[in-house]
């Protein structure tokens, strides 16, 4: 049972997104994202005690991101409806082309009381985060040029870790102590790391999946594996996976991708753009729970789920749930989940 495409969805172009302010240009890097450090630090504008320069360009900037989420929406919209999809679901990721600036940093900015405890806080987390970019810039020195034939091997298991090892870290970081307005600010950094290496991962696999999903015997289980939670992670460019879920239900039919990859890439492009699933491989905020019991949000037809799972070689759910939970951020139902 998979995912059934619409067609002929009416989609208008939004155009190129959004100028950036002027007075932004010191603090964006090349390629129009935020540098990785003192890249937002303009965020200091939005305190009282900030200079009056600094909180006109904080309301310019922010002016600014809001003219870019409405683009980044319509963008999306475009994009999945010239692939014969409607998407009901708002937007939740942050946009490249608008300095990638996640939307929960202004309440995260909020929960601090002063400029100088607030600029403080950030600069000790880019500060910490500058050595793990360290080791995988280090890697990324020695890879070949994307366009050999080997880039995909060299390359893939690289590009598996590179988002998944911000995201393990930040479990890991030493946030004991911490408020809770830097314990946010912390992971307002973080994901800005993870979105950056999902979108710089996308651009590398692109080449890779441009004739269609590679037959198996060209890539190794790791290459394999690694390909695929680069598509599964893409969440920010939802047209792109749908176009790699469409190579891999015609590599499904050929072998060369196994069942429940497509299943649980049906059921992130589905929870994205609808806010609902098939086979319950998903878990967002808000979480939601039956006692201590972790739901899958949006599930459809849930009578109909263990025999979904089977027909794609899934886990029982509870097994599922099992693994799950045993990762580093638990089950966010039980009664003493932070």
């Amino acid at each position: 049972m998979l995912l059934t495409i619409a067609v002929a969805i009416a989609f208008t172009d939004p155009g190129p997104a959004p100028a950036p302010p002027e007075a932004l240009a010191p603090y964006l890097a090349e390629h129009g994202e935020f540098k990785r450090s003192g890249g937002l630090e303009w965020l200091g504008g939005a305190f009282a005690d900030a200079p009056s320069e600094e909180r006109v360009l904080y309301a310019e900037a922010m002016a600014w991101h809001a003219q870019c989420r409405d683009w980044g929406q319509a963008r999306s919209e475009a994009e999945v409806a010239k692939r014969g999809m409607e998407q009901t679901q708002p937007i939740t990721y942050s946009i490249a082309e608008c300095g990638a600036l996640h939307p929960d940093w202004r309440e995260t900015v909020e929960e601090f009381d002063d400029r100088a405890t607030f600029l403080e806080a950030l600069g000790r987390w880019e500060a910490y985060l500058a050595h793990r970019y360290a080791v995988i810039d280090a890697v990324r020195a020695v890879t070949p040029d994307p366009a050999s034939p080997h880039y995909a091997r060299v390359v893939s298991p690289l590009v598996e870790t590179t988002d998944q090892f911000f995201m393990s870290d930040f479990f890991a970081a030493p946030r004991d102590g911490l408020d809770a307005a830097e314990r946010k600010l912390a992971w307002q950094v973080y994901r800005d790391a993870i979105d950056r290496e999902i979108r710089r991962n996308v651009t590398l696999v692109k080449p890779i999946l441009a004739d269609g999903w590679p037959a198996a015997d060209t890539l190794t289980v790791d290459e394999q594996t690694a390909l695929f939670y680069t598509v599964q992670h893409a969440d920010g460019v939802p047209w792109f996976q749908l176009d790699a879920l469409d190579a891999m239900r015609a590599a499904l039919a050929r072998g060369n991708v196994k069942p429940h990859q497509v299943a649980m890439l049906t059921d992130r492009v589905m929870i994205e753009l609808r806010g609902e699933q098939l086979y319950g491989s998903q878990f967002r905020d808000p979480h939601q729970c039956d006692g201590e019991r972790h739901i899958p949000n949006g599930l459809i037809d849930p009578e109909g789920l263990a025999e979904r799972r089977a027909e794609m070689g899934m886990d029982p759910m509870e097994d599922y749930l099992e693994r799950l939970h045993r990762l580093p951020s638990g089950n966010p139902c039980a009664v003493d989940a932070d």
